[in-house]
């Protein structure tokens, strides 16, 4: 398969349809008559919408001062603003409390992704906060996660992360600026370009623009990928994060951008990126100058190869777990799904360093603490498998 062809069919999978482009656009000019936006509204059913396209629409109206939105409407959509204004503060409030902590454990601590945006950004952007995300250095990331359990957090590991749960406050911490960055590539760059903030007591890095660039498209192009089963999932959210930045009078340096997704060996998926970017958004970007920033204008032939498998991995149904399934069935199948997961974030080009992860991979999937548990935990649910088939 042609590059550009697969190129197309990742783009047709962010489910985009014309009236979707249209409304990107409508967000993206400076001004819009009120016939251009009533012709978005005809025929779109608000309360139907998706979550994150119902916040692109409170955007795009609140830009042009809700110039033909229906008028039975912009009550709606102005409560959505409010709400969203009210719960994305409510959720810093809790992030900044819990960041103080790290502060006085003298833990180097950075908002990224949605905080980032929020706090450092463009503060009045509308977009719903499940949670706030953080990063700190790889060696810092077990001191931190023992420090929210002495706050009191409940907490569920991942191989790049850990989700931190106390009341009100929701909080991913992860050790690694995205998570393909388990390539070892060398992130001392990202900490390099912060710059240091503080604001209502607390201390915190905020990334470059550069780096934000390369985070919200990276985490875009896994988005796609991950939610492959959600057949009818609009991919909305990388766009509204990118909009301000396309936006703002102070250009991006995309040069800067090229050179440190190839320092961190992820350039990729944000090459990927960068063509859906210049095919949603035409005007945004010169999308043939900016791949040629890049050494290879297109993605090797292996990458294509993880990022499909990667993509059917997520689309297909977990059949792997009826109990009609023999027991050899269910650990290959389980085996290829970790190994699969493991190969791209791992740098998909870097065999050995997925060889070296694996394990680990593993221990997250099995919720074990050591590589040594691993083959009693295995014996184990071999065993339980085998009590239930045999009704026991």
């Amino acid at each position: 398969m042609r590059f550009m062809d697969w190129i197309n069919g990742f783009i047709g999978r962010m489910n985009l349809t014309e009236k979707d482009r249209k409304l990107i656009g409508l967000c993206f000019r400076d001004t819009v008559t009120a016939d251009e936006t009533a012709d978005y509204f005809d025929g779109i059913v608000f309360e139907e919408c998706q979550y994150d396209v119902c916040c692109l629409i409170a955007q795009m109206c609140s830009k042009h001062h809700y110039a033909g939105a229906p008028e039975p409407l912009i009550p709606k959509i102005q409560g959505l603003i409010r709400y969203l204004t009210t719960m994305n503060a409510f959720r810093i409030v809790e992030l900044f409390k819990f960041v103080r902590e790290i502060n006085r454990a003298g833990i180097p601590v950075m908002l990224t992704k949605g905080a980032a945006i929020r706090v450092a950004y463009y503060p009045k952007l509308i977009r719903y906060m499940a949670d706030t995300d953080i990063y700190v250095a790889r060696k810092d990331f077990d001191r931190t996660a023992k420090l929210a359990k002495d706050y009191g957090c409940e907490s569920r590991l991942s191989f790049h992360s850990v989700e931190l749960k106390k009341g009100p406050l929701a909080v991913d911490v992860h050790k690694v600026f995205v998570k393909e960055l388990l390539n070892g590539a060398n992130s001392d760059g990202i900490w390099r370009r912060a710059f240091k903030s503080d604001q209502k007591g607390v201390s915190f890095y905020i990334p470059s623009k550069e780096d934000m660039i390369v985070q919200i498209l990276v985490t875009g192009f896994y988005n796609v990928l991950e939610s492959s089963c959600e057949q009818e999932k609009k991919h909305v959210r990388w766009i509204i994060d990118i909009l301000p930045f396309l936006l703002d009078e102070r250009k991006i340096d995309w040069k800067k951008v090229v050179r440190i997704a190839e320092q961190l060996r992820i350039s990729d998926q944000v090459k990927v990126m960068i063509f859906a970017l210049g095919d949603i958004l035409p005007h945004s970007i010169d999308t043939e100058t900016v791949i040629g920033y890049f050494r290879k204008k297109e993605a090797g032939r292996r990458a294509i190869r993880v990022f499909d498998e990667l993509y059917s991995l997520y689309g297909s149904p977990c059949e792997h777990l009826a109990e009609s399934k023999g027991l050899p069935e269910v650990i290959l199948y389980w085996a290829q799904n970790t190994w699969i997961k493991c190969s791209y974030f791992s740098g998909h080009e870097n065999v050995f360093r997925a060889v070296m992860n694996y394990p680990e991979f593993c221990m997250v999937t099995l919720k074990i603490g050591g590589i040594k548990e691993l083959p009693g935990e295995l014996i184990r649910r071999i065993c339980r498998r085998a009590r239930t088939k045999r009704g026991v």
